[in-house]
């Protein structure tokens, strides 16, 4: 691949927060292109192989790509990002929060691609991690993720980096939706479990509220599993949500039954406000009762014996937002990827999905908003604001 853009020559000390910052002027930039361009077994993998394929320098910055990442990009002309590192290319959001540019932000840390590079370059090994990042291309955000392969190289006494990416955006998302599912679908069992227990307690007094509570429980398990169905026969893109009008305060008197009954409840309390209130909107109930019960099972996890919990509702027509609030703190460090696909303090297999799980259905399907504040005064607020539906949407009875 030939020629090179402009570079701008950076000899200042540039902060970072993982990756070295410095970059090669222009003239250095040439050559290098020059060197990779004219190497027959690099032009022939560049050529022949069917991945997305760049070649970057010691300094992380391309020489070469493949028709197959320009096709990707939407590029025309190697030209164009040529001299550029793989972040900037790609359009991470990230990309350019720091001078230095990609791989030097707080977040490049934790970026695969980024530790899979450095790892080649300071060890001279191949390495390989799965890189989930967001892109904004043409002012329209998008969750990619790929599989990322780094080999070192050398031609002409100098250090590259061979670079083959594997988009698996598409697998990743579906296995994330069966994640999801099978992690809330263990939230409602858990949940049913926990009311069946304490009927088996109390069946001598005629308490039927545990019966409610364990009503409750399996009438969400079976929407779930009815929602599971219909993601795997439509798809992610074709899913139609099975809208209907509910009032806000009796779908908090819902959620409070049916999670009260969930081990993470026990020992702690759960205050709930804005009962009362009479806003009517339209929503999928199903989904945003998988929404708010990860806000909850989260919340109660990360709660002492003792403490409260405190579920609320605000607003009217025009903004109802859905709280949720706990009395500790997330740490800094996880407050950067929080919502991201599989990123988990928890440890083992399959971990990561519910905070995940909230943004994918609360934002993709329900068109809301999710959101959270934590400091150590105030604990941690996760909200769901409700999307304003426009009146073609379906509108039959409240169902409650």
């Amino acid at each position: 691949m030939v020629c090179c853009c402009l570079v701008f020559i950076r000899r200042e000390a540039l902060k970072t927060y993982f990756a070295p910052a410095e970059r090669v002027d222009s003239e250095q930039l040439g050559q290098e292109v020059e060197i990779i361009s004219h190497d027959p077994a690099v032009e022939g993998i560049l050529r022949l192989s069917g991945a997305l394929i760049m070649v970057v320098d010691s300094h992380r910055q391309i020489v070469a790509v493949n028709h197959n990442l320009l096709n990707d990009l939407g590029v025309e002309e190697a030209d164009e990002v040529l001299g550029l590192r793989p972040g900037e290319a790609l359009h991470c959001v990230h990309s350019h929060e720091e001078p230095g540019g990609c791989g030097t932000s707080r977040y490049c840390s934790t970026c695969g691609a980024a530790i899979a590079i450095v790892a080649s370059l300071s060890e001279n090994v191949p390495a390989s991690r799965k890189c989930s990042l967001v892109v904004c291309r043409d002012g329209i955000s998008e969750e990619l993720c790929f599989w990322v392969r780094t080999t070192p190289i050398d031609v002409n006494s100098r250090r590259f980096i061979l670079i083959f990416m594997q988009d698996i955006t598409g697998t990743e998302r579906m296995a994330a939706l069966e994640r999801s599912f099978f992690h809330d679908i263990n939230n409602t069992i858990m949940s049913l479990h926990g009311a069946i227990e304490l009927l088996a307690l109390s069946q001598d007094n005629g308490d039927t509220h545990i019966l409610d509570m364990a009503q409750r429980s399996m009438d969400r398990l079976v929407n779930e599993i009815n929602v599971q169905r219909r993601l795997v026969r439509d798809g992610w893109s074709s899913y139609q949500c099975d809208w209907h009008k509910v009032r806000a305060g009796a779908f908090l008197v819902e959620l409070e039954q049916g999670i009260l009954g969930h081990p993470a409840a026990r020992g702690k309390e759960l205050e709930t406000r804005g009962k009362d209130n009479d806003t009517v909107f339209t929503t999928d109930v199903s989904l945003l009762t998988r929404v708010i019960c990860n806000m909850l099972v989260n919340a109660f996890e990360a709660s002492a014996d003792g403490d409260a919990v405190v579920l609320s509702v605000t607003g009217g027509d025009d903004a109802l937002v859905f709280k949720v609030w706990n009395r500790g703190a997330i740490a800094p460090d996880v407050k950067l990827r929080i919502f991201q696909r599989h990123f988990s303090t928890k440890g083992g297999a399959g971990r990561g999905v519910g905070t995940y799980s909230m943004k994918l259905f609360g934002e993709e399907f329900l068109g809301g908003k999710v959101s959270f504040v934590s400091t150590s005064e105030e604990g941690t607020t996760f909200s769901f604001q409700v999307a304003p539906f426009a009146s073609e949407q379906k509108q039959d009875a409240v169902i409650f």
